[in-house]
């Protein structure tokens, strides 16, 4: 896999370079575009057959749980077999059960085999999504690994505005049928493109939820604040479970609108919520007990204004305000979580939270039909509303301590991520990610003539040099006697490329002199160079320099290979 040499390494032009990468955007494209043209298709034929709430409510609960199961079970399978083997015949299966939901629509299959069909194609898309996200490196190799996360993640938010949209117009022009049809087209493309990309490994994706959840909830007890900011988030998408099965019955019921246009209220959701993204991060970032209230105020009250009007152009309003009001209460939520939560708890805390967002979003969906039997759409749409805006209510004596705390955490990593940033290697890291490295330092004082990792070792760590010298050494491609091949004092960092190769260490450093280190936890490196936040292009020089110190026959794409 090469590139070429006029695009700069780490660009968004290099990464496109990659003739792997090309199909691999595209496949993600064409993908994203079917989910939701399932989506909308699948709304609507089930309030056409039924004009049910009940029966949305129960596609969109069975659908998340089959989602959620099979997302904790990706990992696993992600870790036994090729992601591109997996992508290929996994997009295939998924294929074949969109065909079968085609047929179903077809010849008028009872609504128990379309959600049953459905729930099969969610597990199955399920199953994609982590070897899917973990086959980037594999693709671009990793000095273009920022910039081609980068274009996905863009490829997908445009997708969240785009995808409804074309939904709503298919269906309304012609039928389910033919949204289902061209959802199972697109899969069948994604995984002949897929076929076109690089080989890739494996990637452990965790124990799953179980123990995920269990380890979790042991972490929050410890942990009052924590519980607060659980709350918040589980009654937030708590009221997005509702709007799974009501936008539906609000665009024929309330706003006089097709059912088709259901894709149309999606579209203003996630455009909003486009929009918010941009601020969300500086928002989250001033920990303001005010801001969390504000936004999750806003959240609650678009579905209660939802309520109350029958004016599409003031609806669409509505949900796009209330759509980025949930992003920046969402970031909000995350930030402070990171934060306050001790290192060491931080995996299993992140974990409850994705599994409590699963089975609130569950539990919203479930409840809404049976509440709209009992107390009407306009008084459903208000209580969905209501139960985050008493939520925040309830706790919002809480929250000037929890913002406190958040603050004074800030405020103790200040020197830290001050150094960081005037690092070449984390210049261009937001405050955010540079706060996550900061909270996970460690401080390690050595004496002269110590050894402070050897060639061959397994790569575990990444560590920056405060003060002292060191000398590395490498046997280098002969495997004869080590020689010094490099110097190293303050300001200097080693160890990034075992971590970002997958990679045995390639050299031995040792001190020859008193020295103080700051050991950073490899996969919180990792997780901070996969958010795009780090320069590519100074992580690629750096690695290259170095190669050819100590390995010059071998490339940065060579070595993430072996």
């Amino acid at each position: 896999m090469t590139t070429e040499t006029s695009a700069a390494a780490g660009s968004l032009r290099a990464a496109l370079r990659h003739r792997g990468f090309g199909r691999f955007l595209t496949a993600t494209i064409v993908s994203s575009a079917g989910d939701f043209l399932n989506i909308v298709g699948l709304v609507v034929l089930i309030y056409r057959a039924t004009g049910s709430a009940a029966w949305l409510g129960a596609a969109a609960f069975f659908r998340v749980i089959s989602w959620a199961a099979a997302t904790a079970a990706g990992g696993v399978v992600a870790d036994r077999f090729d992601r591109r083997k997996l992508l290929v015949a996994l997009n295939t299966v998924a294929g074949m059960v969109a065909f079968g939901l085609v047929a179903a629509a077809r010849f008028d299959a009872a609504i128990v085999v379309v959600i049953g069909l459905s729930m099969m194609l969610d597990f199955t898309t399920g199953l994609v999504n982590p070897s899917f996200a973990a086959a980037v490196p594999a693709v671009v190799g990793e000095d273009d690994v920022a910039a081609a996360n980068a274009a996905v993640t863009t490829v997908e938010q445009v997708s969240v505005v785009a995808g409804p949209a074309l939904g709503a117009v298919l269906v309304a022009v012609f039928s389910p049928e033919l949204a289902f049809f061209c959802n199972a087209l697109t899969f069948l493309v994604a995984a002949a493109l897929f076929r076109g990309v690089p080989a890739g490994g494996r990637v452990d994706f965790g124990d799953g939820p179980r123990p995920r959840f269990r380890d979790g909830i042991a972490a929050v007890r410890a942990s009052r604040a924590a519980s607060v900011l659980l709350a918040v988030f589980v009654a937030a998408v708590f009221s997005f479970g509702f709007a799974m099965v009501l936008f539906v019955l609000v665009a024929v019921r309330r706003l006089g609108m097709a059912e088709a246009s259901v894709g149309y209220l999606r579209m203003a959701e996630g455009a909003g919520g486009v929009l918010a993204a941009v601020v969300a991060g500086r928002l989250a970032a001033r920990s303001s007990s005010r801001v969390l209230v504000a936004v999750a105020v806003i959240t609650g009250v678009a579905p209660v204004m939802l309520a109350l009007t029958t004016t599409p152009a003031i609806a669409l309003t509505v949900l796009a305000v209330g759509g980025g009001a949930y992003v920046v209460l969402e970031v909000t939520v995350v930030t402070w979580l990171q934060r306050i939560t001790a290192d060491e708890m931080l995996g299993r805390v992140s974990g409850l939270l994705m599994s409590l967002g699963a089975i609130g979003t569950a539990a919203g969906a479930l409840l809404a039909p049976i509440l709209e039997k009992v107390i009407g759409l306009q008084w459903t749409l208000a209580v969905s509303g209501a139960a985050l805006i008493a939520v925040i209510t309830a706790v919002s004596p809480i929250l000037p301590a929890v913002a406190r705390d958040s603050a004074r955490r800030r405020s103790q990593l200040v020197p830290f991520v001050d150094v960081l940033r005037s690092l070449d290697l984390f210049a261009a890291a937001d405050d955010l990610v540079l706060e996550r490295l900061a909270s996970a330092v460690v401080e390690v004082d050595l004496d002269s003539a110590t050894t402070v990792m050897r060639e061959g070792d397994i790569a575990d760590d990444l560590y920056v040099i405060r003060n002292g010298t060191l000398e590395v050494h490498s046997a280098g491609e002969t495997a004869g006697t080590p020689s010094l091949v490099n110097t190293m004092g303050a300001d200097d960092w080693f160890g990034e490329i075992g971590l970002l190769q997958r990679a045995s260490r390639t050299a031995t450093v040792t001190t020859t002199s008193a020295v103080t280190l700051w050991r950073i936890p490899g996969d919180v490196f990792l997780a901070a160079f996969e958010t795009a936040s780090l320069r590519p292009d100074i992580v690629h020089t750096g690695i290259a320099v170095r190669l050819a110190r100590t390995h010059p026959s071998r490339t940065v794409e060579q070595l993430a290979t072996r």
